[in-house]
């Protein structure tokens, strides 16, 4: 557009030059350091006769986002470690004690002990969750995808005592042998992380 208007000004009109215009150089903003990119807010997008605003989800600090994201997946590394960590050697204990069982007194009580341990482990974790954080009842996924959408109707859900019984209890239903898997109980673990963390 500027070029062609240049052109039209510079085509002489019935014989005579029209001037020029005077047209200030526009000036280049400087090349952004890592710094501002790192910390760049959202601006507003004009579009023919439309206003786009980009979205606000948090005014924190785009570093700062960053920051959080990766103290929580360290510390998710680190949580998720010691929990296989604790799974594995609990069950091989569990099974040791089993075989131990029915080398010395034969099936029938290997069984029974088997049975026991798991029962016995069973019932810490459901008395864990009872008394000390009824919350973490479930995987705890429907709760992170309401917290995700707006919805803050469960003020104790993200908190320490919340986040340290789900790590524990996770660990206690897969010793104790239940049909469940560690991939829900992992999320709500990763966001009350993220949420403690950012908070």
């Amino acid at each position: 557009w500027l070029l062609a208007e240049e052109a039209r000004l510079a085509a002489p009109e019935n014989g005579r030059p029209i001037p020029a215009l005077a047209i200030p150089a526009i000036p280049q903003p400087a090349s952004p350091t890592l710094m501002d990119v790192l910390t760049r807010r959202p601006k507003a997008t004009r579009v023919a006769s439309c206003t786009f605003v980009q979205p606000k989800t948090h005014r924190l600090p785009d570093l700062l986002m960053w920051v959080i994201a990766l103290i929580t997946a360290v510390g998710m590394a680190g949580i998720n470690f010691v929990s296989l960590l604790l799974i594995e050697y609990s069950l091989k204990w569990k099974f040791d004690v089993m075989q131990h069982v029915i080398d010395s007194y034969g099936v029938a009580m290997g069984m029974l002990v088997l049975i026991g341990i798991s029962v016995c482990v069973a019932i810490a974790g459901a008395t864990i969750i009872l008394w000390y954080a009824p919350n973490c009842g479930g995987s705890g996924l429907p709760e992170v995808k309401c917290y995700l959408n707006g919805s803050h109707v469960l003020p104790s859900f993200f908190t320490v005592r919340n986040l340290f019984v789900r790590i524990v209890t996770s660990i206690l239903a897969n010793v104790a042998g239940y049909p469940v898997g560690r991939e829900g109980p992992t999320v709500t673990i990763g966001g009350n992380l993220a949420s403690l963390v950012s908070h």
